[in-house]
Order: C-alpha cells, then structure tokens, then sequence
C-alpha cells in the first residue's frame, strides 16, 4: 500500500442515491444539531428504492423480471457500501438516518476536528479500507500510533453495522420499513 491511500476505484463501489424524502420519526438529532435544519432520513426507506432500482435496471438489461435474485444481487453487492456511506453522512452531520444511534449525529465533527491525522484516515475509512488497513498504513508510514488509536476507536467501524431487512421484497410482497 505505501505510504499512499489511494484504492483503486474498480474496488470503490459507490452507490448512487436514490431521490430520498425527509422523514419525521420518533428518534431526534442531538440537541446541538437544533440550530441547522437536519433533515431526517431512513436507510431502510432509501435501501428498498436502491434495491428496486437495481432490480429495474439488471432485469431490462435482461428483458425480463429478475425479481428476488436482482434484491439478492443488490443486498450482496451493494449493502455493505451503502451501509458505510449513510453512516459516514451521519457521522459527519449532512444527514441524520434514523436507524443510527442519534448521539453519533456530527460526531466527527465534534470528536475529531482538531486531529492533525483525521483528515487522511477518514479518507481511508471513505475509500472501503477497514481498521487493519489503516494500522498498517500508520505503522508504514510512521504515523504515531496514540493518535490513529484514538481516531479509530471514535469512528469505531465495527459497531455500526446493522442487519439488511428487504426480505419483503425476496418475497414478492410491499417493504416495510
């Protein structure tokens, strides 16, 4: 890897948004987010018109209805990425998703705006790379190592994953979420 941070876009999948609505639910952002607008929005929501939207494209591209295999396809190739990228814009306060913990709303900002090494890492964390990459990234490049342990355990990646429910849709019937 170097001391570089570049990952080859082939093995960056982005996943493109789907339009999303606001969304009032019971779960409110923290009490400092009050003075912007947050606009509130549900991953599960967004996750069921990406999902249909993949299964519209591979199935024209198929000309014919691929139905619950293109979900599957979807939520094999695409969640995990999507996942990743609401909880980065939850982290950073663009967007405050519902089904994440409402005190990690503008956490980055909070927690980790002083960092002199946030910057590169986060970009790390953006591009796919997971906490053993950016160790050794760190220890390659002599980074000191009390201030990557601190960002990490703050971004902590490994406890904010959550469980895909589209088996609604694996079976025929409307999402609901």
């Amino acid at each position: 890897m170097g001391c570089s941070m570049s990952k080859p876009l082939s093995t960056i999948e982005s996943v493109g948004e789907a339009s999303g609505e606001s969304r009032s639910g019971s779960v409110d952002p923290p009490p400092e987010a009050a003075t912007a607008i947050v606009t509130r929005r549900s991953i599960y929501e967004r996750s069921v018109a990406e999902a249909m939207t993949h299964k519209w494209i591979v199935s024209e591209k198929a000309n014919r209805d691929l139905g619950p295999t293109a979900i599957r396809d979807w939520i094999g190739t695409h969640w995990n990425t999507f996942l990743r990228w609401r909880w980065l814009e939850h982290l950073e306060g663009r967007y405050f998703w519902i089904e994440l913990d409402p005190n990690d709303f503008g956490l980055l900002n909070r927690e980790l705006r002083d960092e002199p090494l946030f910057a590169p890492v986060f970009e790390m964390i953006k591009q796919g790379y997971e906490n053993l990459d950016v160790i050794l990234w760190a220890l390659e490049c002599g980074q000191p190592m009390d201030q990557i342990h601190r960002i990490l355990e703050v971004i902590d990646v490994n406890k904010r994953r959550i469980e895909c429910r589209l088996e609604a849709l694996l079976s025929g019937q409307e999402p609901q979420c």
